[in-house]
């Protein structure tokens, strides 16, 4: 719900400087091509690291929180 609030403001805020029709397009297959290369990648790390991906992925999540506290 909050990414969904976050573009329509960000889509407001297009439309009121005057960008092209093309921008909202650029954004959306931007959003589109990372999305499905986490996708990729998390795949990749699953496979490789079958075992103990998830325990890699709670540590990352954790570092990350921990970042985003902190104030780095």
């Amino acid at each position: 719900m909050s990414v969904s609030v976050d573009a329509l403001s960000v889509g407001f805020g297009i439309g009121v400087v005057g960008f092209h029709w093309y921008a909202p397009l650029v954004f959306g297959v931007t959003a589109g091509a990372f999305t499905v290369a986490g996708y990729w990648i998390g795949r990749w790390i699953g496979i490789k690291c079958r075992d103990w991906a998830e325990i890699l992925a709670a540590v990352i999540l954790i570092v990350i929180g921990i970042k985003i506290m902190v104030g780095g």
